[in-house]
């Protein structure tokens, strides 16, 4: 096992490899290479750690959808109070903040800062910190921006990772100047500056300077704006990074503009018109319009200003449209995920319905069989005891519990005790006379099920009621010479009646089917009424067997010999009554499929040999794998699904 888990490891450790330069195919093929082997082999961790990868595979993709998916794989097979279920966390919260469900991300974020410090992983708390700082920051939910804010500058601060300090304190910075106060903007923004230049972190230096000098411009002290905003645009320029330059230069022009420079201003800000527009910064070129408006007012240049208030407006209408467009597209997206969402599990419902229907009626066809069986074999063992012994045929005839007439080549006859009672309700005293007036006997249809296609039925009944549906055996009995006839009316009433109900159930499904389909919204009252009707036909046959049976058996042991005979139909029928509830109860939650590949599971077989033996595919085996686990409440827990299933076949006490 642990040849294998180093392998899983060396593959995911150069699949990460990978990722770190872009090599997206081969990041693929590694990952799914390790996740194969780890879901074959039953190893939570290596599992969980394999979706991980994927989920920050697709995020470097930008394909947001795909990485929730496997993030929400990886923390339902992570186990509690993990490393691995840390990073299935962040990466979820992660994934919801980049498709803005801010909601679900916050949510995320705060299962993350309480299982960080369960374990006492600061770094993890502080980035889960930080990020609701930021997600409430576009909330505009300030004061809750400020208090995680200050609470990641603290864990931080603990780690005494400068670095992370200077973030710390740059969040805190901006969090101050969109809350208008920009003494403490300065005050935490000059600690940044000072720890960046420290580290020469050119490229967060920049866009520091340039929110140091915003607080400066708030503050109306221009000369110091203009010294930082200076310096900020000359460390972007030398970075490269045009968009904090064009920031930057853009707030320098509103620099000039207060201090009456406005010649100087009108030029800045024509750079900055060029800026935004090659690097695409709409928000930022709408406040520069503004701003050049303004000077043309100060200047007298009113047509100027009305132009360029008209180019403001015209692009303001472009920036709102494209919003609306974007979020309009948003929606439409997150509908068409949620409404695929929503057929699949009503795919997925219907057919687990008409898996445990199917598997409901094989079981009941079973008990039948068995039944039918059995009766067989106890008309072949009467068939080799009725050989001139009639004193001991008319025993055996009496413990029999259903109507029996034995009718004798000499004229006489023997009734058990059912038969006398059929006959008393019809006032007859001769047997001949009951099984000859075929008025009494109407036929049944057949029924379409197996064990009645090859069976003719028959309706007993008098002018005021039914009396019962038989099936008629005729048994020649032969001796040294022949006998008489062994007629045997097998009481099929109770069997018929669940069938027929079985058959009106199927009825009432197929069209509650039919209604699922063209009403979603029924779903939840169809699955009830089917589950409710399962489970009446279930009682409905072991209340019979309990009720009509096994007393008669009961009454046939207390009068009979033959206790070898009795006692096998008594534990027989005892075993469909009450089987071993502790396998039955687990895989009553299953599909058939399910327990199919439970039971090779169970057996020692590996995905691979399962999949073989079913004829599916090594990933349908694995998706099988997790339902089970997720129905027997083994996510998140370290036992194998074997050693579990090994420990429920196991015989119980009592």
């Amino acid at each position: 096992m642990n040849s294998i888990k180093d392998k899983i490891s060396s593959l995911q450790k150069l699949a990460e490899k990978a990722l770190e330069s872009s090599e997206f195919e081969t990041a693929i093929e590694l990952g799914q290479k390790a996740l194969d082997l780890a879901i074959e082999h039953d190893m939570a961790d290596e599992e969980t750690h394999g979706y991980n990868i994927f989920g920050n595979i697709y995020i470097y993709q930008g394909n947001y959808r795909l990485a929730l998916e496997m993030f929400k794989k990886s923390e339902a097979r992570s186990r509690e109070d993990s490393r691995e279920r840390l990073s299935s966390l962040m990466g979820l919260a992660n994934s919801f903040n980049y498709v803005r469900s801010y909601d679900k991300a916050i949510d995320t974020y705060q299962k993350l800062t309480l299982l960080s410090k369960k374990i006492n992983h600061k770094k993890a708390l502080a980035i889960a910190y930080s990020n609701l700082s930021q997600i409430y920051k576009q909330l505009e939910k300030l004061d809750l921006a400020l208090e995680y804010a200050q609470n990641a500058l603290r864990v931080f601060e603990d780690l005494g990772d400068r670095a992370l300090i200077s973030t710390g304190y740059s969040s805190l910075g901006s969090i101050y100047i969109e809350r208008d106060e920009p003494e403490q903007a300065i005050e935490s923004l000059i600690k940044a500056a000072a720890i960046r230049r420290e580290f020469s972190m050119d490229y967060r230096l920049a866009r520091t300077l340039t929110n140091l000098g915003v607080a400066y411009i708030d503050l109306k002290r221009f000369d110091e704006a203009e010294k930082q905003l200076d310096e900020a645009y000359e460390i972007a320029e030398r970075s490269g990074n045009k968009r904090s330059s064009t920031f930057a230069l853009q707030k320098l022009g509103i620099v000039y503009s207060n201090n009456q420079l406005y010649e100087k201003a009108l030029s800045t800000f024509q750079i900055v018109r060029k800026g935004c527009n090659d690097l695409g910064m709409d928000d930022l070129l709408l406040g520069t319009l503004t701003e050049i408006a303004k000077v043309y007012r100060a200047t007298g240049s009113l047509s100027e200003a009305y132009d360029t208030l008209i180019e403001y407006i015209e692009l303001k209408k472009k920036v709102h449209k494209a919003e609306l467009e974007q979020k309009t597209e948003e929606l439409i997206t997150r509908f068409e995920t949620e409404k695929k969402e929503f057929e699949a599990e009503k795919a997925n419902l219907l057919l687990d319905m008409e898996q445990e229907r199917n598997r409901e009626l094989q079981e009941v066809n079973r008990i039948i069989k068995d039944r039918n069986s059995q009766i067989e074999s106890m008309n072949r063992m009467l068939e080799e005891k009725v050989y001139d012994r009639t004193f001991v045929l008319k025993e055996i005839l009496d413990n029999i519990e259903d109507p029996v007439f034995f009718l004798m080549k000499d004229g006489g006859h023997l009734i058990n005790k059912e038969g006398q009672r059929l006959m008393g309700v019809f006032g007859f005293e001769d047997a001949e006379k009951i099984l000859d007036t075929r008025e009494l006997m109407k036929p049944v249809r057949r029924l379409n099920y197996d064990i009645f296609k090859s069976v003719d039925l028959v309706e007993i009944a008098n002018d005021e009621h039914s009396i019962g549906f038989f099936n008629v055996y005729t048994i020649k009995i032969r001796g040294k010479r022949q006998l008489g006839e062994l007629v045997h009316l097998r009481d099929m009433t109770a069997i018929y009646e669940a069938w027929v109900r079985v058959e009106q159930s199927q009825k009432r499904l197929e069209e509650e089917h039919r209604k699922i389909q063209s009403k979603n919204i029924a779903l939840r009252e169809v699955l009830m009424h089917i589950e409710e009707e399962k489970l009446r036909i279930k009682k409905d046959i072991s209340r019979n067997i309990s009720n009509v049976i096994m007393p008669l058996i009961t009454q046939l042991q207390e009068g009979t010999k033959n206790d070898k005979l009795v006692k096998m139909l008594r534990d027989e029928l005892e075993m469909v009554m009450d089987p071993s509830q502790k396998l039955l109860s687990k895989y009553s939650k299953m599909s058939r499929r399910e327990i199919e590949v439970a039971n090779f599971i169970r057996n020692g077989m590996s995905s691979k040999e399962i999949a073989r033996n079913l004829g599916i595919a090594p990933e349908t085996v694995n998706r099988h794998r997790n339902r089970i686990r997720k129905k027997l409440g083994l996510l998140g827990k370290s036992q194998t699904l074997k050693d579990y299933l090994k420990n429920l076949a196991e015989p119980q006490d009592g």
